[in-house]
């Protein structure tokens, strides 16, 4: 009895936090996080009906939003979607629906060859969390080697992938945040099939969130190139 009230307290807590984020302004939003993983592309602008979702381009290896919240609010409906890489004027428009009160994530990925990559679009599913973090790997180094996403804490591991493929090396991007990680400070690494630490960064989590781990570069890379790791915050 108490552990059924307590997911329903829960359960309350996460809709009414969704909830009031999606009433800021003129009523419900659609909510939408833009990342440009793809080498070689000059920085990215989403357009919705020719208005810019994001008022700065997001370079490549970035993300945006702020380090606190991934996502930009904008309105909903069936839209007209553009998605522009430079300064060279957006084509391949769509109609695509933006649902109110949904959330989406948007990745370019790969390499750009004269500004055009392939783009993939998520619907992030926010479950209803308990106390712990909510986590997902999104590989996105170019290569044909695998990468794994662990987290280091003093007293243990959290493996929150293991030799997941790159995207468009027969990788995916999860919907989920199906890895669950105690809150608190841990030291997140990047590493190759050989054991090799790629990249690491000492972070923290809160309880009752939602982040992607998001890795950018290419596997031989150097300099601006070189493989790296970014914890993004999708809701805290």
């Amino acid at each position: 009895m108490k552990r059924n009230l307590v997911l329903a307290i829960l359960c309350l807590t996460q809709f009414s936090c969704l909830k009031q984020k999606d009433e800021t302004g003129n009523g419900p939003k659609a909510h939408i996080s833009i990342i440009n993983a793809a080498l070689d592309s000059d920085p990215v602008t989403l357009l919705l009906d020719g208005t810019k979702v994001n008022e700065t381009p997001v370079p490549f290896g970035e993300a945006s939003g702020n380090a606190d919240d991934a996502y930009l609010a904008t309105k909903p409906g069936i839209l007209n979607t553009f998605w522009q890489v430079g300064e060279t004027p957006p084509n391949n428009e769509k109609f695509l629906q933006w649902a109110p009160g949904t959330y989406y994530t948007m990745i370019q990925y790969d390499t750009a060859v004269n500004n055009v990559a392939p783009v993939m679009l998520l619907t992030d599913n926010l479950a209803v969390t308990d106390t712990v973090a909510r986590t997902r790997f999104i590989n996105c180094v170019a290569g044909n080697e695998p990468l794994s996403l662990w987290l280091i804490g003093i007293k243990d591991t959290a493996k929150v992938a293991t030799k997941t493929k790159a995207l468009g090396n027969g990788g995916f991007a999860p919907a989920g945040f199906d890895a669950r990680v105690r809150p608190g400070d841990w030291r997140m690494e990047l590493i190759d099939t050989s054991g090799n630490v790629l990249y690491h960064e000492d972070i923290t989590l809160a309880g009752s969130s939602f982040y992607s781990f998001v890795s950018f570069g290419e596997i031989s890379g150097t300099g601006s190139k070189a493989p790296v790791a970014r914890k993004l915050v999708n809701l805290k």
